[in-house]
């Protein structure tokens, strides 16, 4: 019975977490005035498919069972460092920064309580003039960057999978 209870408690969790720590709904609320359009806090956001795919799309799934406070989805550097600077006026806030969530280490790319910032909207990639580099954002996914490069007969090589491109050469550095 306490064996079917946990599991109804843990599957469940989410859908009644309300409690959050104060400092956490400051800051939030900070982020909120600041970043209207961006931020999304638990209660009013939870079917919001951006805050789902933040919260819910992780290689390890112990990250998974992290319920944020409220996720941030910076835009630009600026934007992140806007973000940073903020949370430093929250030293107890905790925060966790989530680029493609294959962290395996729980409270790495996720957090429990505190602010998320999701890169998910930084997922550019852009191809230097000489075509010997390429910048891409730390939301990107591996299968963007190489449909970003492809049209230049390159790649980028990482990722643990994916899928071969025959004739295509690895950038140059």
């Amino acid at each position: 019975m306490a064996g079917l209870l946990g599991t109804v408690g843990t599957l469940l969790s989410p859908l009644l977490f309300t409690t959050q720590p104060q400092a956490s709904l400051a800051a939030c609320s900070a982020l909120a005035e600041y970043y209207p359009g961006f931020t999304l806090t638990y209660a009013s956001a939870s079917l919001n498919a951006n805050y789902l795919y933040a919260t819910n799309h992780y290689w390890s799934s112990t990250n998974q069972d992290a319920t944020p406070a409220c996720v941030v989805f910076p835009t630009n550097a600026e934007d992140v460092s806007a973000v940073i600077r903020l949370l430093l006026e929250y030293p107890s806030v905790p925060f966790a920064v989530k680029s493609g969530g294959h962290n395996a280490n729980t409270g790495f790319s996720s957090v429990n309580g505190g602010v998320l910032i999701s890169f998910q909207d930084l997922d550019n990639t852009v191809l230097s003039s000489d075509y010997r580099t390429a910048e891409v954002g730390p939301g990107a996914r591996w299968m963007d960057a190489v449909g970003a490069l492809e049209p230049y007969g390159l790649t980028v090589v990482g990722g643990r999978l994916g899928m071969f491109v025959p004739n295509m050469r690895a950038l140059v550095y």
